[in-house]
């Protein structure tokens, strides 16, 4: 008897310990991988944005302000944003060509005015410019932009600086610095040129809200081309056709960048 009530013992004591190790497992998977998933710490957080434009320069323009979208005689854009860049679709409206001078794009962040980045330029050396790209009459473009300081080589890999704090790193603090962005605004102007005539068109996004995202719905966004350092093979979800791409179209359908795979043809 006493031997049976000994290996008893023995069975829950070891029984006890292999709950806690599964404990400690479920808490290493749980928590721990999708936090390393992650390129930052703590809890991951995404700002909402709404648009605005100057009335004195862009007056006769059609603006929706929730789904970032502007209209004109001459162009529609739309806009998203992920967490270090701004990333657009622009179609051509007007009958001559549309010139965009990427070397004279600004972004005001921060209180300060930097040039950009876009797709061509975003892994090279920051004395390299943009070039400009000609979109035909019913052509559109989509493109994405940071500030050229934000996308940095740190003597192994490149790196990007999200336009506004997105980890909370587990602190009030953290919570606190992403709150404060609410009101704050990131502007940015892009002067076109439509055959021999420009104009510069300013867009205004204000923070307007943050929420939790969640470590299943969350993938760092996917840059094309790739870093020079990375190879090119994109997750099978979670893509976004990101690179500058220019075709002609008849018409120009509502997107918001959803987050699949996109060919010209899903815009008709």
């Amino acid at each position: 008897m006493l031997h049976r009530s000994m290996e008893a013992i023995v069975r829950g004591v070891k029984s006890y310990h292999l709950r806690i190790l599964f404990l400690c497992l479920m808490l290493l998977t749980g928590c721990g991988t999708s936090k390393q998933g992650f390129s930052g710490t703590g809890n991951k957080y995404q700002y909402g944005y709404r648009l605005s434009v100057p009335s004195d320069s862009q007056k006769t323009g059609f603006v929706d302000e929730a789904k970032l979208l502007f209209k004109d005689d001459s162009l529609v854009v739309q806009f998203k944003f992920d967490d270090a860049a701004i990333h657009l679709q622009l179609q051509n409206l007007a009958d001559a060509y549309l010139v965009i001078d990427w070397a004279k794009v600004l972004i005001f962040h921060k209180g300060k005015s930097s040039r950009i980045r876009q797709s061509t330029s975003f892994y090279v050396d920051s004395s390299k410019q943009s070039p400009s790209i000609s979109v035909p009459p019913l052509g559109f473009i989509r493109d994405y932009v940071a500030p050229i300081e934000n996308i940095y080589y740190d003597g192994s890999k490149w790196l990007e600086r999200e336009l506004f704090p997105t980890w909370d790193l587990l602190s009030v603090e953290g919570v606190t610095a992403i709150r404060e962005n609410i009101g704050d605004s990131v502007v940015l102007t892009v002067p076109v040129w439509f055959g021999s005539f420009g104009r510069t068109y300013v867009f205004t996004f204000k923070v307007t809200s943050f929420e939790p995202v969640s470590s299943y719905g969350y993938s760092p966004s996917w840059r094309n081309p790739r870093p020079p350092n990375e190879k090119a093979i994109p997750s099978l979800t979670d893509q976004i056709t990101t690179a500058a791409i220019v075709v002609g179209v008849v018409s120009f359908s509502v997107y918001m960048l959803v987050i699949k795979k996109e060919t010209p043809a899903d815009l008709q």
